[in-house]
């Protein structure tokens, strides 16, 4: 390689890093100034995605077949099940053909799941206070007897008091995407969205990419899809630091294995 070529070389990757790091939300309030503080791009192989140590597989356990995160889950957490193709992330959910076993038995279905949580495994992790996060994704499609579950949201360490967040859950239609706040004292979810309309139907959520977003301030929560402001919570958000997870589950019966694809994950700070 010549002095030129490789000068030329690093300065293409300068242009190209820069350039990654000025993309702005989608959405969002008008007249903020953002500073990105996260991007994951699904450029790289699954295992070049895990060694960097942005993300953990699972919910707990050893990241190879975990429990899953909801007791309405039918499925476990098979870390087979996710891959990065085409630069993109492909979190599938399906039948648990090998019987595999979990901490509570061997599951009907199993899932895919990543956290950046530092407490799981996770190093370094990631985990935003208040801030803008967004994910660029296809849902899978599905029947109600599957009950697919896509669901991209962030958690603290302490649920429900340092409040959950959930930016898009899915299931496996273009009008059931539904967003969600969790708070309250330790172990009792007081403070939700569950009394309100918080469905919102996304054309071609299931045949191709949408992005999902949250503006999380000290005042409340509001919720962007496709940039356009879907619903709000309004209240004091807790000065917490929050860990980002994404994946796909079922509450149902899966025939047939279904894929999410996640084009990218991106969270912001405000500047100004």
């Amino acid at each position: 390689m010549t002095l030129g070529t490789g000068l030329a070389l690093v300065s293409c990757f300068v242009l190209v890093f820069l350039a990654s790091r000025s993309r702005t939300p989608v959405g969002g309030p008008t007249g903020v100034t953002w500073r990105p503080v996260f991007a994951e791009e699904f450029e790289h192989s699954a295992d070049t995605v895990f060694s960097r140590g942005s993300w953990r597989f699972g919910w707990y356990g050893d990241g190879v077949v975990t429990d899953a995160v909801n007791r309405k889950e039918t499925a476990g957490y098979a870390r087979s099940l996710f891959t990065v193709e085409e630069d993109r992330g492909v979190f599938r959910v399906g039948p648990n053909h090998d019987s595999l076993s979990t901490g509570d038995g061997q599951p009907p279905n199993l899932g895919s799941i990543l956290t950046t949580d530092p407490a799981q495994g996770a190093r370094p992790g990631f985990t935003l206070g208040y801030g803008y996060v967004e994910a660029r994704l296809q849902q899978p499609s599905g029947t109600d007897h599957e009950a697919v579950w896509p669901g991209f949201w962030l958690n603290g360490p302490d649920w429900p008091s340092s409040m959950e967040i959930d930016v898009i859950e899915g299931d496996g239609t273009d009008e059931g995407n539904t967003c969600n706040i969790h708070l309250g004292p330790a172990g009792s979810d007081v403070t939700n969205m569950n009394g309100t309309d918080r469905s919102t139907t996304v054309a071609g959520a299931t045949a191709g990419m949408h992005t999902y977003a949250a503006d999380i301030r000290p005042d409340g929560v509001t919720f962007y899809y496709d940039g356009v402001p879907v619903h709000s919570h309004a209240g004091p958000v807790p000065d917490a630091r929050r860990y980002l997870v994404i994946g796909v589950s079922t509450s149902g019966h899966m025939s047939t294995t279904k894929s999410m694809l996640v084009d990218y994950v991106r969270a912001w700070v405000r500047s100004d």
